[in-house]
Order: C-alpha cells, then structure tokens, then sequence
C-alpha cells in the first residue's frame, strides 16, 4: 500500500505500478454479477423487433441485427436482459439469442439460443463477458450504450423510447416468412 500523507488518501498497487481500480476495470476477469431469477421469453411472443444500428458492423451486409422490444426485462439484479435477432441476407432462418448486459461491471452474457422456427436451447457454460465494440459480437457493446448511464440502466421506458418497433425480422418485402 501507498499512503499519500497529506490527503490520507491510500492507492492499492497491483504489481505494475498503477492503482489497482484502475487497472481492474480494463481487466478482462471480473466477478460475475449477482443474478436473480428470470424466465426466457416465449418466441411466438416477440412482436415488436427494432433494426440495431451497429456502425461496426455496417461493413458486414450479409446479416441484419434486430432488438425485441417486448423482449426487454430489468429485475432487482439490475441487468438487462433481452433478445437479439441475427437473420443472414437471403437466409431462411433467423438466429436469435437470449442476453443479459450488466451496466455495473460492463458485461454481457448469452442465457440461451434458438431459431425463429424452434425453442430456446439454453447455454450451460455460459460466461460473463466484458462488452466490446470490436469482434464477432460488436452489439453488445452499442447496447450498452443504449441502455446504460454510466454503470447503471436506464429505465426500461427510457430503452424502449430510443428504438423504433418494426415488425418480426422477416416481415419485410422480399424476406421470407415466418
């Protein structure tokens, strides 16, 4: 420990010379949020999908991002859970997940997974992990934007106000049919 005599202000090192909060916010291991009990949402349910504006992942035309708006949970653990839809361009299948995104520890993780056609298959190893804005799974990191002020979420009202409700993802001209 270093003690800084004159505001009595003490600074946990870490072994490489900086403070230790700091440097363990830009760890990539942090503890797992506290969760409470949830249940995944029924499918057939999802009615109101917004489009998901990812500059990241523009580049990539080959696949659309949809956010269930009715999908949307926030529970006394304070995370937010949702769906996310993936539908490939000229695909016959959309691939939805079931997530949750902690605004506190900057962290999301996948419950479970399915197809628009079939039902959740949840994911039993699944890890908390810290958001990011770059790699195969750049959304989570703009959720965050979205739904976080700073390390806590936003009201669910709040969330919901900043995305437009489209139809299911394959109800649009020239897309297949559920």
């Amino acid at each position: 420990m270093t003690s800084f005599a004159e505001t009595n202000v003490r600074v946990e090192r870490n072994g490489r010379g900086l403070p230790g909060e700091v440097t363990d916010w830009f760890n990539d291991q942090k503890a797992a949020p506290a969760e409470v009990g949830f249940v995944l949402p029924n499918i057939k349910d999802l009615t109101q999908w917004a489009p998901l504006d990812i500059p990241q992942l523009k580049n990539n035309s080959k696949n659309s991002y949809f956010l269930a708006l009715d999908s949307l949970t926030l529970n006394s653990d304070e995370i937010v859970r949702y769906v996310v839809a993936i539908k490939p361009a000229g695909a016959n299948i959309t691939t939805l997940f079931f997530e949750g995104l902690d605004c506190a520890s900057n962290q999301y993780r996948h419950y479970a997974s399915a197809s628009s056609t079939g039902d959740w298959r949840e994911l039993k190893n699944s890890t908390w992990k810290i958001n990011s804005k770059n790699g195969h799974n750049a959304w989570q990191g703009y959720l965050a934007d979205e739904f976080c002020s700073f390390n806590a979420p936003w009201p669910l009202e709040t969330i919901k106000k900043e995305f437009v409700a489209n139809k299911w993802p394959a109800d649009c001209s020239g897309c297949q049919t559920r």
